[in-house]
């Protein structure tokens, strides 16, 4: 079993993050009186209010980015249909201390991963009907896995990649034994064609033209009538 996975991107954003102008609101917030008092109000309230726009952005880059993740597991998922397994995400949480104390936090899907059951190349493969839709089925897996592995089209993990580049190496495999089995199915049917043929008593005799017995008499070199041999050809 294999695992497709996106891997985490920095995207800037840390677990624990702090506001700028804490240290100048808690400061006011010490000194608040009178005049003062009301005018340093306005301020805190526009410390507030501007680190209340970073957090939005913060969320905002957050939820973006748990999107991607989200669709790019689905797409391994949904291309590797009956090989595909469920999907894994991780989730990380950002906590952001704001100005006056307080915290908020913002979760999101930072990375996941989708099982793949990889198909193998099969070994001593029967060289009948049977075994060639056995290679079959094992190549259009291979086809599967590779296209499951690549269906994000961006932003590939390095298990993306090499799990991509394994199923490429069995598609060509697999491809050649399906051509070498071909080549032998097409021989043995060949052969038995030529089996048939000397069997139903048109196979010419050795010495007379085809008859109801594989062969007419013929002579022999004493002048004697010798009856000729039914015979079988294998190529």
């Amino acid at each position: 079993m294999c695992q497709m996975c996106s891997a985490m991107r920095n995207i800037g954003l840390h677990s624990h993050m702090t506001m700028p102008g804490a240290n100048r609101y808690q400061q006011m917030q010490r000194g608040q009186n009178g005049q003062q008092n009301r005018q340093q109000s306005g301020q805190m309230q526009d410390i507030m209010a501007q680190a209340e726009a970073r957090f939005a952005g913060i969320r905002s880059k957050a939820q973006a980015e748990g999107s991607e993740t989200e669709r790019h597991e689905a797409a391994h998922q949904s291309s590797g249909r009956h090989l595909a397994g469920g999907i894994n995400l991780n989730y990380r949480t950002v906590s952001v201390q704001m100005p006056d104390g307080s915290s908020r936090n913002v979760t999101y899907a930072a990375e996941g991963s989708v099982p793949l059951a990889m198909p193998s190349v099969p070994k001593n493969v029967p060289k009948t009907e049977a075994g060639r839709q056995r290679l079959q089925q094992v190549f259009e897996d291979f086809q599967i896995a590779k296209e499951a592995a690549e269906a994000p089209g961006h932003g590939l993990s390095g298990a993306d990649v090499a799990i991509a580049s394994r199923a490429s190496a069995g598609i060509g495999e697999v491809g050649s034994l399906m051509a070498n089995l071909d080549s032998v199915i097409s021989n043995i049917g060949k052969n038995q064609g030529a089996i048939a043929f000397g069997a139903n008593g048109n196979a010419p005799g050795p010495q007379g033209n085809a008859g109801p017995q594989g062969g007419q008499t013929g002579g022999s070199p004493n002048g004697e009538q010798t009856t000729a041999r039914r015979f079988s050809a294998i190529a």
